[in-house]
């Protein structure tokens, strides 16, 4: 009977010491959950925050035909048209808590560009003539992860872009919206996005004010974090 008695005490107090340990983590690569059957679960996303790529860029539309403009006195003045490019973009994504999709591995954030020179030529990359520009850009983010690391956003941007057309007379401060579809699989991922705007040039020898096109496409190629 007294060992009886001993027994059932020992198994008492070894069930109350094993429910008054701490519960041990769980590496995981997406959960909903911080705790399931005691465990606790430590929440390693997926969804990137730093990243940084490099792009090639492709003028379009107007931006990259040959444009003419009338002179006062009668001459003309000719901006060639565009048709390669390579740029920099460095930037950072702010994922929004707290707003509940039909899915858990639906995330909507801000993407925020804080970084972007690009430089862009006539062909061959040729230096005595080309446009440069460099942006700030911000806008809304929304991203899938449909399995594993993998994850596919579309973000919609928008800033003020300092633009130079070849000459420092032709230096503007303008605003220029975009959008890009992108694949990230952990630190990589694969851009393809287009770019939109416009400056306008309004001088004394001008008949009349002109509107240089901007916009381009691009392929980006960075890593994420």
């Amino acid at each position: 009977m007294r060992f009886s008695y001993i027994f059932c005490l020992t198994i008492l107090i070894s069930s109350y010491s094993f429910s008054q340990e701490e519960p041990r983590e769980i590496d995981t690569i997406f959960i909903d959950r911080y705790y399931i059957d005691g465990y606790k679960i430590k929440e390693k996303t997926v969804f990137p925050n730093f990243y940084f790529g490099w792009s090639y860029l492709k003028p379009i539309e107007k931006y990259s035909k040959t444009q003419v403009d009338m002179l006062t006195h009668g001459e003309t003045h000719t901006n060639p048209g565009k048709n390669i490019g390579l740029g920099f973009e460095l930037g950072y994504f702010y994922w929004l808590e707290g707003i509940n999709f039909f899915s858990d591995r639906m995330k909507l954030g801000v993407k925020t560009i804080y970084l972007s020179p690009q430089f862009i030529f006539i062909n061959n990359y040729k230096l005595e003539d080309f446009d440069f520009n460099n942006s700030f850009k911000i806008g809304p983010t929304l991203a899938y992860n449909p399995i594993g690391s993998l994850v596919v956003d579309g973000t919609f941007t928008i800033g003020p872009t300092l633009f130079y057309s070849g000459s420092w007379d032709h230096l503007s401060l303008i605003f220029n919206y975009g959008f890009e579809i992108g694949v990230r699989y952990k630190p990589i991922y694969l851009g393809v996005g287009a770019t939109f705007g416009q400056y306008n040039l309004d001088r004394q020898e001008l008949v009349e004010m002109v509107r240089f096109p901007t916009s381009r496409m691009n392929i980006t190629f960075g890593f994420n974090f």
